[in-house]
């Protein structure tokens, strides 16, 4: 079974979402391409910007010191899965290694949560060809409050950057949408809990589905509702890197050709409907997003401006083109 359908049948029991017909990202100032070429970055998990990201909260529940040595010893556990790559000759002799797995246990009982945390760390780290795009799901009203004045402040560049409106009745939104690649963000007051138990059974399925679980939740007390809809994309499937102007790479997919034959003019692009200025967009950006969408495939996406209001904590769009 190759990575792509192991990663299809492991979503498989998850429910498909239905895109909202709008969706937003915030892009800082340098990241020109997203609307020019059509990129879209896909973080890896270990580059989320969110300490909780991934990081399921230990459940007590299984860890006595029975439980402890069953986890250890399990014949498809977590456990022996990572011990048959890190320290094969440790399997060799099976009733040596269950020996040692019950001298080690009750030798560190203060240690026992670190050995569920080691799973929850592992699930990241296995799932590491999987990145992660997110977006907003505004209205309009979100896109001119509070709630969209926090996300130009903290992902726009603090109001320097752009944001692009997608169309989320698009067919690659759908199409993402029914394979359970992209799904509504769940806002918990309280964290997800794992417990040991869960990875007395494991497989790389099992790995996927809850790495699915884990990157689905954010905390409403942190975050409130920032109506995020999630992307998860394999990073090795028809992915390209780029470079930062730090010289750090990326990797990102494109939502459009790169580049069609000179005799084929190039398609009309109806994934973008509108590109929006920061109240701070400098001119020289606004130059590069004009001169952007003047390309025959790019002509229908609409530009717009941001602006403060002089009588209340609003922002105010006028459309420029």
């Amino acid at each position: 079974m190759t990575g792509i359908e192991l990663l299809e049948t492991a979503l498989a029991g998850f429910p498909v979402g239905t895109p909202p017909d709008r969706l937003y990202r915030f892009y800082d100032e340098g990241a020109i391409a997203a609307l020019r070429d059509g990129t879209l970055k896909i973080s890896p998990p270990k580059d989320l910007n969110d300490p909780f990201e991934m990081w399921a909260g230990i459940s007590e529940d299984g860890l006595h010191e029975e439980d402890v040595v069953r986890s250890l010893v399990a014949e498809n556990g977590m456990f022996r899965r990572m011990m048959k790559v890190k320290r094969p000759d440790v399997l060799r002799n099976e009733r040596a290694y269950r020996d040692w797995a019950r001298r080690v246990v009750r030798a560190t009982p203060n240690q026992w949560t670190g050995h569920l945390k080691s799973y929850v760390r592992g699930i990241a780290a296995g799932a590491g060809d999987l990145g992660i795009a997110s977006f907003s799901s505004f209205t309009d009203d979100d896109l001119n409050g509070p709630l969209g004045i926090r996300h130009w402040a903290m992902y726009g560049d603090k109001h320097r950057g752009f944001a692009i409106e997608y169309n989320g009745k698009h067919q690659c939104f759908n199409a993402w949408a029914g394979s359970k690649w992209f799904f509504p963000v769940k806002y918990l007051d309280d964290r997800l809990q794992v417990s040991l138990k869960e990875f007395d059974e494991w497989s790389d399925s099992k790995m996927f589905q809850m790495f699915r679980r884990l990157s689905e939740v954010k905390c409403s007390l942190a975050w409130g509702n920032e109506k995020e809809w999630r992307l998860i994309h394999p990073i090795f499937r028809r992915v390209e890197r780029a470079v930062t102007s730090r010289g750090e790479k990326f990797p990102f997919i494109r939502l459009w050709p790169s580049a069609q034959p000179s005799d084929t003019p190039q398609l009309p692009v109806d994934i973008i409907r509108r590109v929006i200025w920061g109240v701070n967009t400098p001119t020289h950006l606004k130059t590069e997003i004009q001169n952007a969408v003047k390309q025959p495939h790019l002509g229908k996406i609409e530009i717009w401006e941001t602006n403060t209001c002089d009588k209340d904590f609003a922002l105010r769009l006028k459309r420029i083109k």
